[in-house]
């Protein structure tokens, strides 16, 4: 998927990378290039990439939970 769109390439590598002690800059950023991604509007995309992603991020970073799900 990375290599279709360099914004799942971008956040898988944000994502490696986060943990408690990330700047807010970095997680903006993280958040930013997450919701460029254009998946696919069905329930096995959902279940499979949008949910676990979501769900990493906000176990490090739950105040950006109205970003994330706005």
């Amino acid at each position: 998927m990375g290599e279709t769109k360099p914004s799942a390439k971008k956040t898988y590598d944000l994502l490696a990378e986060l943990d408690f002690n990330t700047s807010d800059s970095k997680s903006e950023l993280l958040i930013w290039e997450f919701n460029n991604i254009q998946y696919q509007s069905n329930t096995n995309s959902l279940f499979y990439f949008y949910f676990p992603i979501v769900a990493h991020i906000l176990y490090y970073k739950p105040k950006f939970e109205k970003d994330i799900l706005g």
